[in-house]
């Protein structure tokens, strides 16, 4: 198996500037399982006892469980996320749960990337390129929305923390990775951000 590499790897994280302590910090987690589903209801029901809870149906619902989240994308489409190693698994086993429903179940493993972004400026720093409404009453923790950092189409999942330490993961296409990396270092210049290798 080749080697895998990461999308902001050619930017050399561990030599950029960066300032321990910062209101922000940054990290790339390049190698988390994503598996993509589509299907109607009848996979939907079909995956739960594969996943251990139920799909999200709705725009900004996860689901989650067992160390995994699911991301509502769209009607009848759901990415699922896992720590790093087990797409291959997940995938096999959402194929069998679905066999003989119209489906369709893709490793999007390779195709994305994950940016961790923890902090009080965390929200500044996107307002800068994301026209969604990021304020605590109307993006809160479990949430996850889609939208666009700059040009570069984004997933934003608010997976913990609180209005002083939010901690949110953004998903983007590792052809990406390189833009909105740098996009959200000048977006965070003014307030200060510690790079987490």
């Amino acid at each position: 198996m080749a080697e895998r590499i990461a999308g902001t790897t050619h930017l050399d994280l561990k030599n950029r500037p960066s300032t321990k302590g910062a209101p922000l910090r940054m990290l790339e987690r390049p190698f988390k399982a994503k598996v993509g589903l589509r299907g109607g209801g009848d996979v939907a029901r079909a995956v739960e006892p594969v996943l251990g809870f139920a799909l999200p149906r709705k725009v900004g619902e996860t689901g989650s469980g067992s160390g995994a989240h699911a991301f509502w994308i769209g009607p009848d489409d759901w990415i699922i996320v896992y720590e790093p190693g087990r797409e291959a698994q997940i995938a096999q086993a959402l194929r069998e749960a679905c066999r003989g429903l119209h489906h369709a179940v893709i490793d999007l493993s390779e195709r994305m990337t994950t940016i961790c972004l923890e902090g009080q400026r965390l929200r500044d720093v996107l307002a800068a390129g994301c026209p969604l409404d990021l304020h605590p009453r109307a993006f809160r923790p479990g949430m996850v929305l889609q939208s666009h950092l700059g040009k570069a189409n984004v997933i934003l999942h608010y997976v913990a923390g609180n209005a002083d330490r939010p901690f949110v993961d953004l998903y983007t296409n590792r052809s990406f990775a390189d833009y909105v990396w740098k996009y959200l270092e000048n977006a965070a210049r003014e307030f200060g951000y510690e790079i987490v290798v």
